[in-house]
């Protein structure tokens, strides 16, 4: 196996040539365009630089994977974890750290990988980095908004019925769910609005490369569920699945 290093957002320069490195078609443009992303993640190198980082291969200095996670004050059962998700643990980190509130749990925010280097079981890597640097900072449990890797094949799905399903092993039929169970997480319940996009129909099409002619809902490349247009904007509710890993 190849050995890696990791290098995070403290070495701010070579963090921000190794990040451009990593490059993905998994995930859509339009993500960009969420309001708390737009807000709040260009900020996340410079305040929490700790927590955002790259995995290089040693032999070749190529960065391979970059994982972004955030420190937030959570101590309530997780079934309160809320339907906002992935905006929620987000703004909730910044809003943490701005009004002085000791942080107990680690967030994942993303753990993206090449694309040239899928299958070779990074993710799994990048997911072990990610717990660690939440053990270091003494943190107890690394927290996940999990956004599934299979689901925009089944935009039809109910979000509650496909955190359900389950591979002829038992194991969950999504991949990246069942990357994080075997890695010891435990599955909580859906997030149904853990990111929300909106933007009108020239700007969707912009974004996806289709067109919306009528109002109703629509299905578009690598969304999890459809778009809802009304008049001229076209409103996303991306949902997610929370998982949970003890530290």
């Amino acid at each position: 196996m190849p050995e890696y290093s990791v290098v995070t957002a403290r070495e701010a320069e070579r963090f921000k040539r190794l990040s451009g490195e990593v490059k993905t078609s998994n995930i859509p443009v339009y993500l960009d365009h969420d309001t708390v992303v737009e807000e709040y993640w260009s900020r996340l190198p410079g305040t929490f630089p700790d927590y955002q980082f790259c995995l290089v291969e040693e032999a070749t200095g190529r960065a391979v994977a970059r994982g972004n996670c955030i420190p937030v004050a959570y101590e309530e059962p997780w079934s309160s974890l809320p339907d906002e998700g992935f905006d929620w643990v987000l703004a909730r980190g910044f809003q943490d750290l701005a009004e002085g509130r000791k942080p107990a749990v680690l967030s994942a925010l993303y753990i993206v990988v090449s694309d040239a280097f899928l299958n070779n079981q990074l993710s799994a890597k990048m997911l072990d980095v990610m717990k660690q640097i939440g053990r270091d900072a003494g943190l107890s449990h690394l927290i996940v908004p999990l956004r599934p890797s299979l689901k925009s094949r089944y935009p039809l799905i109910d979000i509650d019925e496909y955190s359900r399903l389950h591979n002829k092993e038992g194991e969950p039929f999504d991949p990246w769910l069942r990357v994080h169970v075997r890695a010891g997480g435990e599955i909580i319940h859906p997030c149904h609005r853990a990111m929300t996009v909106t933007g009108t129909r020239e700007e969707w099409m912009e974004w996806t490369g289709t067109h919306f002619p009528v109002n109703g809902r629509c299905v578009v490349p690598d969304a999890l569920v459809p778009i809802t247009f009304s008049g001229e904007t076209g409103t996303y509710i991306e949902p997610g699945i929370w998982v949970v890993h003890e530290l």
